[in-house]
């Protein structure tokens, strides 16, 4: 029965405490979460703003990387490749295939990387 009590009291203080910091913290637009549950229990503080997900994901791999470009350049079979230009739709590698200059260019407006044209692969 004293346990109980114990843990009534213990929720009833974060419950508090939350409820007290989420008042004062609501004129800096974070949030203040309590969570009690199995085991697991606590209050947890945000800023409000959402990480991740798939909006930010999907946003960000629209356009072909210079790291992409030389991946797939590696995967070509360029040795030693490296980004030579990036302009504004393209992406330019050059490196060496079997002992000659190789140059591979890439579409940057898209993520796979779709080859442009290439030279020297053999």
């Amino acid at each position: 029965m004293f346990k109980n009590t114990i843990k009534t009291l213990i929720a009833v203080g974060v419950i508090a405490a939350g409820a007290t910091l989420s008042t004062a913290g609501s004129a800096n637009a974070g949030s203040v979460g309590v969570y009690i549950g199995n085991g697991h229990g606590g209050v947890y503080f945000s800023d409000g703003h959402r990480r991740g997900g798939y909006h930010k994901a999907h946003k960000r791999n629209r356009v072909c990387t210079p790291r992409r470009a030389l991946k797939k350049a590696w995967r070509l079979g360029v040795k030693r490749p490296y980004v030579d230009r990036i302009g504004r739709n393209r992406i330019v590698v050059k490196g060496f295939s079997h002992g000659h200059r190789a140059k591979v260019v890439y579409d940057r407006d898209r993520s796979r990387c779709p080859v442009i044209r290439t030279r020297g692969l053999y």
